[in-house]
């Protein structure tokens, strides 16, 4: 489902997921790791996308994430 909502914004998943911590209130900033630099340009291009707003509401919904309390595990049985 990250993938549909990438598609959805012209992002790659990984600029979604970043996009995502940065619009959480209290996140100031985010680290990320890049084996080259092709991959940090990419995930810089993450802070310039727009707030991802319906985007994030579906992928919260998707990976039942709470977005005061973070990811929920069910448990197993």
């Amino acid at each position: 489902k990250l993938r549909e909502v990438a598609a959805a914004t012209g992002a790659t998943p990984g600029q979604v997921a970043i996009r995502w911590l940065l619009d959480r209130p209290g996140i100031g900033s985010v680290l990320f790791g890049a084996k080259n630099i092709s991959q940090v340009v990419e995930n810089l291009h993450a802070a310039m996308l727009p707030p991802l707003a319906s985007a994030v509401t579906e992928f919260l919904a998707v990976n039942d994430f709470s977005a005061d309390s973070g990811p929920t595990r069910s448990s197993a049985a």
